[in-house]
């Protein structure tokens, strides 16, 4: 066979290193012009979806409810119900008064737990009597219509003890009568409508 030597400038390949030169100050630039876009392209996005709390306009704990409304939904259970009438309703600078001012050993929440706002002090609540917690009433209110009995948080029974006879009686009582069956297939048929509208 006949060997012939090929140089690298016949095969395409160029002698030396020419490597593609991109000046620093470009690259400083593109790095900073990329960083500012994505900063304010999360911005803009946190603002868009509401995320930042600091733009939220501050709400009142029932300011979604209307002054007409009656507070007992139609679609609350006949438990939340009957809890309701055995709850006292007080406003909350009747309850700092009869705490001695709030302030002795024990002082009283300034927020209510469930919706973490203030408590005003011409706002209603409801003092739970097992436990001695108190709530906004509406706050409260709309726990129990999510058919929670218990307190949200110490998880003791919203049925006042000295009042768990009648409670019972008065639950058996509406559970037996004819209206409490129509009450019933109507709360189903709202929650049933309520769950398809949500999912």
């Amino acid at each position: 066979m006949f060997n012939c030597p090929i140089s690298s400038s016949e095969m395409g390949h160029r002698s030396g290193n020419r490597a593609l030169h991109i000046p620093k100050f470009l690259v400083y630039t593109l790095t900073i012009l990329g960083i500012v876009t994505e900063i304010i392209s999360s911005f803009l996005i946190y603002i868009i979806l509401g995320l930042m709390p600091s733009l939220e306009p501050e709400h009142e704990p029932s300011s979604h409810i209307q002054e007409n409304q009656t507070h007992v939904p139609l679609e609350s259970p006949l438990s939340a119900v009957l809890i309701r009438e055995l709850l006292p309703e007080a406003t909350f600078s009747v309850v700092v008064c009869s705490n001695g001012g709030g302030g002795g050993d024990e002082q009283l929440p300034h927020e209510c737990a469930i919706c973490l706002y203030e408590f005003k002090s011409d706002q209603e609540i409801r003092c739970l009597k097992n436990c001695q917690h108190f709530f906004h009433r509406d706050c409260i209110d709309r726990w129990m219509d999510q058919d929670k009995n218990t307190c949200p948080l110490c998880r003791k029974s919203l049925v006042p003890m000295d009042s768990r006879k009648e409670y019972d009686h008065r639950l058996w009582q509406a559970l037996c009568s004819d209206d409490y069956m129509y009450y019933e297939d109507e709360y189903l048929h709202t929650q049933r409508t309520t769950q398809i509208n949500f999912d």
